[in-house]
């Protein structure tokens, strides 16, 4: 009987249309667990902005700052879901309390295929997959450049719930 409820609740929720984001519309929410404070800006019907930023600092004398740009464009679109390709890069600054240590600037660049999933009018879950290229700076001539393939686990699934 509880899975009978359970699948009834369940196709009730995604039998609902979900509002269409109009251009202009905000979101709180996160996409990147290094940036997890971020909002999203509709632009157009198909185009949105996502900004995150996030900082740690550690006990070993450094510090750092990530800033997270993407920009998700619709390709696929269901009554409650969508496929957007999300191009996007992550600046990352180390800053060392020690003096004779400069601070370091890395970057990476993501090319990315996002799933949405609006789970009520206001709340949605997004999960991506892809590629991103990573570039360190290693300080003088010990920068690294690596390219290497990304997924979403259960522990990096983004959210947003708009206003």
């Amino acid at each position: 009987m509880r899975k009978l409820i359970l699948m009834a609740a369940v196709v009730a929720m995604m039998s609902t249309a979900a509002n269409a984001m109009e251009p202009g519309s905000i979101a709180l929410g996160w996409v990147k667990n290094e940036a997890p404070i971020g909002i999203r800006y509709v632009l157009a019907e198909k185009i949105a902005a996502d900004v995150g930023v996030g900082f740690q600092s550690f006990d070993s004398d450094f510090t750092r700052i990530y800033a997270h740009i993407g920009l998700p464009i619709e390709l696929l679109a269901g009554d409650r879901a969508s496929l957007a390709f999300r191009p996007g890069f992550t600046l990352r600054n180390t800053s060392f309390d020690d003096e004779d240590l400069d601070s370091t600037m890395d970057f990476w660049l993501h090319l990315w295929l996002a799933v949405y999933y609006a789970a009520t009018d206001n709340f949605g879950v997004t999960a991506a997959h892809g590629l991103d290229v990573q570039i360190l700076d290693g300080g003088e001539n010990d920068s690294t450049t690596d390219f290497y393939s990304v997924g979403a686990n259960a522990f990096e699934v983004g959210w947003y719930y708009w206003f």
